[in-house]
């Protein structure tokens, strides 16, 4: 790659779709990224979600696919996986910033940008900062269209120190009952009912598998608010239309975080848009990668 300070540390699998681990430096950072395909004009940037996500870990099933015509490039966001955290609170609009930085740092002009449940709401940030620098957008499970607000024990919950909330979440996922009514109670703004027994269960065991990172409780912390989710770009739909640039929603039928028919309600008001739902739970790139992929290339071939 192009970007100054780089360089390759590890490897795996073969010829053009080999994943190639590296690291550089951005805006005074020391950021590590997952490359996969040749050096060409068509780049493609995936952008994780939250938790312990990271580009090399959450794109691994999808990266050699996409990589066997585009040059894909996934970085880990700043706290996330192995990129240090700057002093800067982890909020959206820094990491839409970041975004800018990493991309002109690798000398990315333009790409296809493929983003995934937070990383959703920095995509959408992004295009519309920066709508000359996307070609397309795919948006997987993503953060980024609430209109709903959420019930005053998320909030408190929120404001917690991260270490006690971190510790509060692990023990409630211990327990079945506890965990779903609990989620039940603060998410019940969500969607007028909360999540289901079986969403609730899905999510827990989510959670069991992931401690959450001080970057992502930070960015909780600042987008969930007294009056509701901060980053909401429903009322910025017309501007996202006006740039003609085509969307794709992929979205699992059983995600218990992000309700599907409110995405889909969003997806209807998007002109040049296209929504699939997906016989999975939170983040189906991992779970349903061939679908995933599918769909994937179906829209870079035709924003191509």
């Amino acid at each position: 790659m192009q970007g100054t300070n780089q360089f390759v540390v590890e490897s795996s699998g073969s010829s053009d779709q080999k994943i190639s681990i590296a690291y550089t430096k951005v805006a005074g950072l020391h950021i590590r990224y997952a490359e996969v395909g040749r050096d060409n004009d068509k780049k493609v940037l995936m952008i994780h979600g939250g938790g312990v996500s990271s580009g090399a870990v959450s794109w691994s099933k999808i990266m050699p696919v996409i990589g066997a015509e585009h040059h894909v490039i996934a970085p880990d966001l700043p706290g996330y996986g192995k990129s240090q955290k700057g002093r800067e609170k982890a909020t959206l609009a820094y990491y839409v910033d970041f975004t800018e930085s990493f991309m002109k740092h690798m000398h990315i002009k333009k790409a296809d940008i493929i983003a995934e449940s937070f990383g959703g709401g920095i995509a959408l940030g992004f295009t519309l900062e920066h709508k000359e620098r996307v070609n397309s957008l795919a948006l997987i499970d993503a953060f980024g269209f609430f209109d709903k607000k959420f019930p005053l024990a998320a909030y408190v919950l929120t404001r917690i120190p991260a270490d006690i909330q971190q510790s509060l979440i692990n023990n409630l996922a211990k327990s079945d009952a506890a965990f779903s009514t609990v989620l039940k109670i603060l998410l019940k703004g969500h969607n007028g009912s909360g999540p289901s027994n079986g969403e609730a269960k899905i999510v827990q065991e989510y959670v069991k598998r992931r401690n959450l990172t001080e970057a992502c409780l930070e960015f909780v912390q600042s987008e969930v608010t007294m009056h509701g989710i901060r980053s909401n770009f429903t009322n910025r739909i017309p501007e996202l239309n006006s740039t003609g640039i085509p969307v794709l929603f992929l979205h699992g039928t059983r995600d218990g975080l992000f309700p599907i028919e409110n995405q889909k309600r969003i997806s209807e008001m998007i002109n040049n848009s296209r929504f699939v739902s997906i016989e999975a739970a939170h983040q189906p790139e991992e779970t349903n990668p061939e679908e995933v992929c599918r769909e994937l290339l179906a829209l870079l071939k035709r924003a191509s």
